[in-house]
């Protein structure tokens, strides 16, 4: 299983400590990493097919001041799709309206013809990156309805809807980003213990942090909600979708 990390706030704080942590994790999670940051504009993403925690490129941004309000990072655990850079996360795509969106994912994908009919569009082989692919196609879908550019609010609807459809038997661990809104959504537990261990989350300082395990032994971290999608704005939550129900169980020893 792959590891998230991101985070939204009102103002640019300092994360290199978190990413740090986070990023020691590719040693487990050696498949690859990557970040996106989200400061104006297109989203300025770097990726990497080795692991994190030896990466020189990693090990040259932590060793300047990162700053950011909102940012996406990921480590993977190879289970679908080879090890290339194109594979890894985060995945970037824009919408018909000029939008770009940023994934990360884990958890493996039973899927289904909603999202497996865009494996030829995609650059790469994974399950995850389809995903996006099937969430954009659903904002385009709304946006061809409505005629012009959707609202916040319309925005979520139309994923929310998606998402309940496609979490069916499939494990949708994610963060994404559309400029303005962070989109959350958890519905993974552990098939051994059925805890709600597979996605955490953090306030402080008007900022949340959210991450698949705690990054430091602040008691502040507790599970995400599971099975409904969740939008952050600025560090505060916007939005709560439908609680749908499936929850799904992973191996979390495959990864260990």
């Amino acid at each position: 299983m792959c590891e998230l990390f991101g985070t939204t706030g009102k103002k640019r704080r300092r994360i290199n400590e978190s990413l740090k942590t986070f990023f020691e994790h590719g040693a487990v999670h050696k498949d690859g990493w990557g970040i996106a940051f989200f400061d104006s504009g297109a989203p300025l993403r770097e990726r990497g097919v080795e692991s994190a925690s030896e990466s020189a490129r990693v090990k040259e941004f932590l060793a300047n001041d990162l700053l950011a309000a909102n940012m996406l990072a990921h480590i993977r655990y190879a289970s679908c799709g080879v090890r290339r850079v194109e594979n890894c996360h985060p995945f970037v795509l824009s919408d018909a309206s000029g939008r770009f969106w940023t994934l990360i994912h884990n958890g493996v994908m039973v899927a289904g013809p909603r999202v497996d009919r865009f494996k030829d569009a995609q650059p790469g082989d994974t399950d995850s990156e389809r995903v996006l692919y099937c969430l954009v196609d659903a904002i385009d879908r709304r946006t061809e309805q409505t005629g012009r550019a959707l609202t916040e609010k319309e925005r979520f609807d139309a994923l929310d809807e998606t998402i309940c459809e496609i979490s069916r038997d499939n494990p949708l661990n994610l963060l994404f980003y559309d400029g303005d809104v962070l989109y959350v959504h958890r519905n993974s537990n552990n098939v051994h213990t059925k805890d709600e261990v597979s996605l955490y989350m953090k306030a402080a300082d008007g900022s949340i942090t959210f991450s698949t395990v705690p990054l430091d032994d602040a008691v502040r971290w507790e599970p995400v909600p599971g099975t409904r999608l969740l939008a952050y704005r600025d560090g505060e939550a916007l939005f709560t979708g439908t609680d749908h129900g499936n929850y799904t169980f992973v191996d979390f020893d495959l990864s260990e």
